[in-house]
């Protein structure tokens, strides 16, 4: 961090597909899960990241409208809910979301 706040040596971080001829992913909500991959609402659909930042894939939207948030609820913590247009979906999971006002986690090893 520089003096003034900035950041100095900077560098791009999780990398997530873009339709094409788009400028942008039209990422929005983000959550993550207890091994550290982070899904992001996008314009594709959901896509999902490991911790060393390369997409692994993408959930289709479930509709042809804009995904807006994504989160980890129900029980055990294994439902994935995301916001689609003005319904909320959910997808049963293997993995498991974590609360930010818990004691940090420290997840496996990244994969690199």
């Amino acid at each position: 961090m520089q003096p003034d706040g900035s950041l100095a040596y900077k560098q791009r971080y999780f990398h997530l597909h873009l339709p094409d001829a788009a400028t942008g992913s039209g990422a929005d909500g983000m959550t993550v899960d207890a091994n550290g991959t982070l899904y992001v609402t996008t314009s594709l659909g959901l896509q999902f990241c490991d911790q060393a930042g390369r997409a692994n894939g993408i959930i289709s939207k479930p509709q042809n409208t804009w995904l807006s948030n994504a989160v980890f609820g129900g029980a055990g913590f294994s439902e994935l809910y995301v916001t689609c247009g003005d319904k909320v979906y959910k997808r049963k999971t293997k993995q498991k979301g974590v609360l930010s006002y818990q004691a940090p986690i420290k997840p496996r090893a990244p994969g690199l």
